[in-house]
């Protein structure tokens, strides 16, 4: 079980870097593109984990069913605020609520699929074999 939960882990940084990347790329897709990254994506991967953690999300029992999707946007709601708050004391900028909202929902569709795919490709496996 300590593999589904690494995989899942390394799933979910893939998910929030590819959200991130693309974020940024219809942004910002010069020099300052290289600065950013950092400050967008380690500020919600590192809200995003405790926040999955506290849901079960890397339970494989859990992460495997389609009927717990909803807590990965649970997670996220829980995440996107303390993700936001932590990018802008990085950058020294205000808070912008809109943006809280944009990342949030942009990361939440990034996670669902993300964790979709798992739960197709992989997921009832785990659940059946324990």
């Amino acid at each position: 079980m300590f593999f589904v939960s690494i995989f899942l882990l390394i799933d979910d940084a893939i998910a929030i870097l590819v959200v991130t990347l693309l974020g940024l790329g219809f942004h910002q897709p010069d020099a300052v593109f290289w600065d950013r990254l950092a400050s967008t994506f380690i500020p919600f991967y590192v809200s995003w984990v405790p926040a999955a953690a506290a849901l079960q999300l890397y339970n494989p029992g859990r992460s495997g069913d389609w009927a717990q999707l909803w807590r990965v946007p649970a997670a996220v709601a829980i995440a996107a605020m303390p993700a936001t708050t932590l990018r802008s004391l990085w950058l020294g900028t205000p808070l912008v609520p809109v943006f809280v909202l944009v990342m949030g929902l942009a990361v939440a569709i990034g996670l669902l699929v993300s964790r979709g795919l798992y739960i197709l490709s992989y997921g009832s496996r785990w659940r059946q074999h324990g």
